[in-house]
């Protein structure tokens, strides 16, 4: 037999075991950035120290792959999907239209399109 705070437990055990196993991989990904660099940056010096300092390329891109993976790790959870979550259950039945106050997400009020753009009446 379950209880509510034996699921609740086990939910935030899988949570725990699996916010330590990406902050595992992202120091993995980093000890491999900081390698794979330094060894580029010594091939660069060793071969053309005064020429085109060409390690620059993978240094910033793969620097951004960096800079969205430990946003990925180190961000909180999304605050965004919670508070969706907790709408839709506080939310009365039927109320979730796509709607806003009135408005369509867009903003823009919906308008029914005209049977005919024709000024007889005909059908187009």
């Amino acid at each position: 037999m379950t209880t509510d705070t034996d699921t609740t437990g086990s939910d935030l055990r899988q949570l725990a075991i699996d916010r330590l196993r990406k902050k595992r991989e992202f120091i993995q990904h980093l000890a491999v950035y900081v390698v794979v660099n330094l060894v580029l940056n010594l091939i660069w010096l060793f071969t053309t120290p005064s020429g085109f300092y060409w390690p620059m390329f993978p240094l910033f891109i793969w620097g951004i792959g960096i800079v969205f993976h430990a946003m990925d790790v180190f961000s909180p959870a999304s605050p965004s999907e919670e508070r969706s979550n907790a709408r839709s259950r506080d939310s009365p039945a039927g109320k979730s239209n796509g709607m806003h106050c009135g408005l369509p997400l867009g903003g823009v009020p919906r308008r029914p399109w005209p049977q005919s753009r024709r000024s007889d009446g005909g059908s187009p």
